[in-house]
């Protein structure tokens, strides 16, 4: 969708200062340039046809609240294949990017929220079993990986898109024991595939059928605090 960035207020800062020009006429430089960034952007949207190619890409997500469980992976050759990809004798292509999140992939006792001990070892165990049951089928690469107490959010792209992936950032927001430690909230991952941005987030929200007020403000803080430290670069 264009936006006519020309019908559009252009805000400028209070010390805008205008400039005398030769002429004798007061010309706004900050106001100036933010004209010509406009009609730029302008020609740009209205051309956008002439170098622009758009195509698909399928994204596969999963989520699975593990329960502090320990999934047997010694027990079957394949123990994810039927959960990641259970159309695959359906002729089913391969997802372009699978992100996949965990829920309590250690037990939210007091110790575990307090010192986030076991996370990081959990979350090799899942990170590294995911990234086989991917490659068993077609090489897959990790994306980014980013854990918080019990969540778990890994994703992964299909090696030929690995080029073409950038600006990658992670997030990390608690929402659970006095509003902040992690026994719940989210974790996010923001990424660029070509010149689309991606944004995924797996989330353990306040537990209880009945207590959808305390999920909905869960998800709220999570939106408001989550933030990523990308500078300038996209």
């Amino acid at each position: 969708m264009a936006t006519n960035v020309m019908d559009s207020q252009i805000p400028l800062s209070s010390s805008a200062v205008d400039i005398e020009s030769e002429e004798g006429r007061s010309v706004n430089q900050e106001a100036v340039a933010k004209i010509r960034e406009a009609w730029i952007l302008k020609q740009l949207a209205a051309r956008q046809s002439e170098f622009t190619k758009f195509s698909s890409i399928n994204i596969q997500c999963a989520t699975w609240n593990v329960n502090a469980k320990k999934l047997d992976f010694a027990g079957s050759p394949d123990p994810m294949g039927p959960w990641l990809f259970p159309d695959s004798d359906a002729g089913a292509g391969h997802p372009d990017i699978v992100a996949v999140g965990f829920q309590e992939i250690v037990d939210l006792n007091a110790v575990n929220v307090a010192v986030d001990s076991k996370a990081a070892q959990r979350s090799a165990v899942w990170q590294d079993q995911i990234h086989k049951t991917l490659n068993a089928r077609t090489p897959y690469v990790l994306v980014a990986e980013v854990h918080l107490v019990g969540m778990l959010l890994c994703v992964f792209a299909l090696d030929k898109h690995k080029a073409s992936v950038s600006r990658v950032h992670t997030a990390t927001v608690g929402v659970g024991v006095m509003g902040m430690m992690g026994n719940k909230g989210g974790v996010c991952v923001r990424m660029q595939i070509y010149d689309s941005t991606v944004c995924f987030v797996c989330s353990h929200l306040a537990a209880h059928r009945e207590n959808v007020d305390g999920r909905n403000a869960d998800f709220a803080s999570i939106v408001a605090k989550t933030s990523f430290e990308i500078g300038k670069e996209a």
